[in-house]
């Protein structure tokens, strides 16, 4: 290597073409590419990294890059780790409380199921004392219906004389008679039974028992004959249809559909 001029022509200006300027400018070209050392100084005394000097610095730059790229590795695979743990945590609490909402669920169907037969029971307790009170009120309006027709019965067999048709003379109380389809009292004695006819217009005779006797109020289904044990024999309760009846006042009239027929013996 050649030797530099000492001191080396700082002074010249940069630029110079001074024979001095070049040879110190070759030899220190000469070092920047032949040198081992990481440095040289120029003709100013300004350091300037030689080809080693700039290697140097090349090779730590890729080993920063090399360790940032290792590093930003280790920490993606950190972040993966940790967002894996985030998400097995996450199934984990989705887990738990979808076994405490099926809990729940459990809990409200065993008691649903508990109301519902408790329910069950109280309809069935309700249907007991319904049927209980209908049977109840359909015995004490039988009670009242037999009690009726018994007074009704005694009433008219009281001084019962045969048809109106067939009497004469006084009738004087007790005194009835049958007449138009219905047993008849006079309400007052009468001196000529022939001059006074049994008639709901006429005020000296009261209507005592018909064919049909006054029924208490049963509520009776229509849609199928109902049969009633009554008087002198069955009595049939249907609907009507155009059927023909005499009423308790002992007029004839038809009735209308969906209106309760009473049949049976005369």
């Amino acid at each position: 290597m050649a030797d530099r001029d000492i001191p080396p022509p700082s002074s010249q200006p940069i630029g110079s073409t001074a024979l001095v300027v070049a040879k110190d400018n070759l030899i220190v070209l000469d070092n920047i590419v032949n040198s081992t050392d990481l440095e040289i100084l120029n003709r100013k005394g300004d350091p300037r990294k030689t080809l080693v000097g700039i290697e140097a610095l090349v090779d730590i730059a890729i080993d920063d890059v090399e360790a940032a790229k290792t590093q930003a590795l280790i920490d993606i695979d950190a972040d993966v780790v940790e967002v894996d743990s985030a998400k097995d945590t996450a199934l984990i609490d989705i887990n738990a409380d979808v076994a405490e909402v099926d809990s729940a669920k459990d809990v409200a169907l065993i008691q649903i199921d508990a109301d519902l037969a408790t329910v069950a029971a109280e309809v069935n307790t309700i249907n007991d004392s319904v049927a209980s009170a209908a049977a109840s009120e359909t015995a004490a309006a039988s009670s009242a219906f037999d009690a009726n027709a018994s007074a009704l019965l005694a009433q008219a067999a009281s001084g019962f004389v045969g048809k109106w048709v067939d009497q004469t003379g006084a009738a004087n109380i007790p005194y009835s008679v049958w007449h138009d389809g219905a047993n008849w009292q006079p309400l007052n004695n009468i001196a000529d039974v022939t001059l006074s006819e049994p008639s709901t217009s006429n005020a000296d005779w009261s209507i005592i028992i018909t064919r049909a006797l006054s029924v208490p109020n049963v509520s009776l289904p229509l849609d199928s004959g109902v049969l009633v044990e009554k008087l002198n024999g069955p009595l049939s309760f249907s609907r009507a249809s155009a059927t023909g009846n005499i009423n308790t006042s002992g007029v004839s009239e038809t009735l209308g559909v969906d209106e309760p027929a009473i049949s049976g013996d005369k």
